[in-house]
């Protein structure tokens, strides 16, 4: 039932979106063949009656006249006025819906009935991702529309799409706490008659955190925090559930299969650490650093274990797996997002960070040379998750380490201390008076 009416709501957004298409296609052509008779589109209460009363006078025109008086521009323009008119009036009573009545809806459900609410939560996060392209729809719409307008002095609606879109996003950032909790609470087994309500939440738990980090919004989400810890139980969780669901695999598979979702807890956190640094975020560091070292603080011995066997797993799978892909394009994410800071592909891959980026720490740089061709769930290990283990009495047992991931941590360790070592050095004046040798 909780489906059945959530989907009504999702239905009523194609609906305009197809509305608005159909529109669209061959306009304004249409407009004066259907002023004329035919039967071209069919038409919402205001255009349709618009219509209706266009016919009645170019029949009387042709009567009284002997010949048609009213140009086509002047038939184009009043009804791209009413259908523009109508369709931006849809679209705002349909959004207040979605506020007022499914969001309220929704989140009642959600207390009473956690199952039922990621159910509706599920619908409505995919409406509300289904305005999108019903926003686009429409914003071609009203710019047709517009192309037919000539005479200035004919009012018109305001046809600006900026408010509907923030309206559609603070309604999608408000889904995004509900979704982690109904991730760490709905039942983790999976019912063939049902969806998979915890598969759905958790997935767009994760998603949402990424773009959250990946964002730079200042200052970060109030619920970050929160939501962080809440994806930290529900990885637990996941990964229970595929111990138990997954195993009629080969040993490697299931090794890599297991460890799928505290990966990609470690590919999270690696890339908050990068561009939180990259960034200067302290207050986006600072929200890591609690909930890590919370864990660490709890027990450093087991989740420094974890973590390494997770890496060491997924090393021993050669090839492709779902879990892969999916890292695969959360990584796409975050090295756009790098791009954005002025920190392009080619420059971490083939140029040389100390020298062009002098800005950059030492460090820093090791790490974004280190993510451009590998992982950072790698980096967030080797430079924050062993050394922060280490410091709270973790061993770190050469065994339960690959070679690729031995040196890496070898590597930040050199950075570390190199960089250490040149802020104690002494400030010495070169011949350029900025501490540098002359050329």
């Amino acid at each position: 039932m909780v489906d059945f009416v959530a989907l009504a709501y999702t239905q009523a957004v194609l609906g305009l979106q197809d509305y608005a298409y159909a529109l669209i296609a061959d306009f304004p052509h249409w407009v004066v063949a259907q002023a004329h008779g035919k039967s071209a589109r069919n038409l919402g209460p205001l255009p349709a009656e618009l219509l209706g009363n266009i016919q009645d006078a170019l029949k009387f025109e042709k009567a009284v006249e002997g010949h048609r008086v009213t140009s086509d521009a002047n038939i184009k323009q009043l009804v791209a006025r009413a259908i523009a008119t109508e369709a931006i009036d849809e679209a705002t009573a349909l959004m207040a819906t979605f506020e007022d009545d499914f969001w309220l809806w929704a989140s009642r459900v959600i207390d009473r009935d956690t199952p039922a609410g990621g159910a509706a939560l599920s619908r409505l996060d995919e409406a509300l991702h289904k305005w999108e392209m019903t926003l686009s729809a429409l914003s071609t719409l009203f710019d047709q529309c517009e192309a037919v307008h000539r005479d200035v002095d004919d009012r018109w609606p305001d046809l600006s799409l900026d408010r509907l879109e923030a309206r559609r996003a603070a309604l999608q950032n408000r889904l995004r706490a509900p979704i982690t909790m109904v991730a760490t609470r709905v039942d983790v087994d999976m019912n063939p008659d049902r969806p998979d309500v915890f598969g759905w939440a958790f997935y767009r738990a994760h998603q949402d955190l990424l773009e959250d980090v990946l964002s730079d919004r200042t200052p970060v989400r109030a619920d970050l925090e929160e939501r962080l810890r809440g994806l930290v139980v529900a990885t637990d969780r996941a990964g229970s559930r595929l111990r138990t669901t997954v195993q009629r695999q080969h040993y490697r598979v299931l090794g890599s299969l297991w460890s799928e979702p505290t990966l990609m807890l470690l590919q999270l956190s690696g890339v908050a650490l990068v561009t939180g640094l990259a960034r200067q975020r302290s207050d986006l560091l600072d929200v890591f650093e609690r909930v890590w070292g919370e864990l660490l603080d709890a027990d450093a011995q087991h989740v420094l274990d974890a973590a390494l066997a997770a890496l060491v797993m997924d090393d021993a799978l050669f090839g492709l797996s779902p879990g892969k892909i999916n890292r695969s394009s959360r990584h796409l994410q975050a090295m756009a997002a790098l791009e954005g800071m002025g920190l392009s592909r080619d420059d971490l891959e083939y140029g040389d960070l100390e020298e062009s980026r002098p800005d950059l720490s030492t460090r820093l740089a090791a790490m974004l040379s280190h993510v451009a061709y590998s992982d950072f769930e790698d980096v967030f290990v080797a430079t924050w998750l062993v050394p922060g283990a280490r410091r709270r009495g973790a061993v770190l047992r050469d065994d339960a380490l690959g070679a690729r991931l031995t040196e890496l941590i070898e590597v930040f360790s050199d950075a570390t201390e190199g960089e250490t070592r040149r802020q104690a050095e002494p400030y010495v004046a070169g011949p350029r008076g900025d501490g540098r040798e002359g050329s």
